[in-house]
Formats: C-alpha cells, sequence, structure tokens
C-alpha cells in the first residue's frame, strides 16, 4: 500500500524533521493532521518503532512524542521513490490512453 497512513506517518514525520527543523513532533499534532485516535497512531508509530525508523519517548501526561531515526530518513526515501514512480506510471498510462482515443 504505497499510499497507507503508515507510509503518510512516516513522510509527515520527514517533513517536520527536515522543512520545519522540529526534531521530536508530539503525537497530538500528527493525530490532527492525520486525522487518526490515539490508538491507531500508536499503532502505526509501534509498526515503524520496530523497523528501527521511529523513536518513541512518553512526555507526562501520557502524551507521546515521535522522532525520526537515519533508518526512517532511508526508509522514507524508498516509500517515496515508489510513490513517485507509481505517479509517473500511472500519468503514462492516462496519457497513452487519451492519446489512442484521439488519434
Amino acid at each position: 500500500m504505497i499510499f497507507s497512513k503508515r507510509n503518510r506517518f512516516l513522510k509527515l514525520l520527514f517533513v517536520k524533521y527536515h522543512y520545519t527543523n522540529e526534531k521530536i513532533v508530539k503525537g497530538t499534532s500528527l493525530e490532527v493532521e492525520l486525522n487518526l485516535n490515539y490508538k491507531k497512531l500508536h499503532e502505526i508509530a509501534k509498526y515503524w518503532e520496530e523497523q528501527g525508523c521511529v523513536l518513541s519517548r512518553s512526555e507526562r501526561g501520557g502524551n507521546l512524542e515521535y522522532q525520526l531515526t537515519s533508518l526512517g530518513e532511508l526508509a522514507y526515501e524508498k516509500v517515496n521513490k515508489a510513490e513517485k514512480s507509481f505517479k509517473l506510471l500511472t500519468i503514462v498510462i492516462i496519457f497513452t490512453i487519451l492519446a489512442y482515443f484521439f488519434i
């Protein structure tokens, strides 16, 4: 699943890490941006934590904070490459179909 919530979670952590300079991202902001409840967010984060891509830390009050690791950056690059190739393939197929019908 190229465009799954798992991949969106990783992509959002990468964007916040590199473009907004947030090294540690609060779970509540991820819940809002991904439109998930805390249980589903925790399941997704646990998956990436088992892969070694994300570190999770408890903050006071039971909320969690997430940090992207170097393995997470590599996983993001892999996911991003797959998304780009899928989009390119889709555009080529649509263009081919349109060219077939209009020529």
